[in-house]
């Protein structure tokens, strides 16, 4: 028997019923795994858990629950991958042009599978796309927006997030602090240093951390 539970992450708006159908979870885990006589019927059990890193799990529940069986991150798309991806949409792009798309959007899945569904559909030109223009934060607005709101929710960020948006250039940033942006999906870590996961960011949250900061 196969249980997949996908966006496991809405539960976390819960904390005391996510706790406890975490751990039951676990608990169904751990006699799957157990090595006990063949009769256990546990051992007939695969469980798929998928949740989201960019809504992180509340401080009343213990990441430990989570542990679970083998782990997988999904990692950000190659250009290698971005030129696959690229192909199977039927868009003839150059190396240049996939390097400068993976700039923009760095290497996430959903916002490379958007820019080439309105590229197939005539909705923007490459050129206009790559310009990081309104017409592109337009395009990922629902996207631009659930970020800033995930972001809200954790105000002792906006300090150095706004340093790591101003600057072109990787920014000192505690551990803890890069450690929540980076599941946020917010940057990129380079030890402890912290850079903008993707230049599409920048204008965006440029203007909505300075209104904050006015």
């Amino acid at each position: 028997m196969v249980i997949a539970i996908d966006e496991l992450n809405q539960l976390f708006a819960y904390p005391d019923i996510a706790r406890e159908f975490l751990l039951l979870l676990r608990s169904w885990s751990e006699l799957a795994q157990a090595r006990v006589a063949d009769s256990n019927p546990w051992q007939k059990l695969r469980l798929v858990t998928v949740h989201s890193t960019e809504i992180l799990m509340p401080g009343s529940i213990n990441l430990s629950v989570l542990n679970t069986g083998l782990v997988i991150d999904l990692p950000e798309f190659t250009s290698v991958q971005v030129q696959d991806l690229a192909a199977r949409w039927g868009e003839e792009m150059t190396v240049q042009h996939i390097e400068q798309l993976i700039t923009l959007l760095g290497g996430h899945p959903y916002r490379l599978q958007l820019a080439f569904y309105y590229l197939q559909q005539q909705t923007i030109t490459l050129e206009e796309l790559l310009e990081n223009s309104a017409f592109t934060t337009a395009i990922y607005a629902d996207h631009l927006e659930q970020q800033w709101w995930n972001l809200q929710r954790y105000p002792d960020l906006w300090t150095v997030f706004t340093q790591i948006v101003r600057q072109s250039s990787p920014v000192d940033c505690q551990a803890e602090q890069g450690s929540q942006l980076y599941k946020m999906g917010l940057v990129h870590l380079h030890g402890i240093m912290a850079s903008l996961a993707c230049e599409l960011f920048r204008p965006f949250f440029r203007d909505r951390l300075a209104q904050i900061n006015s």
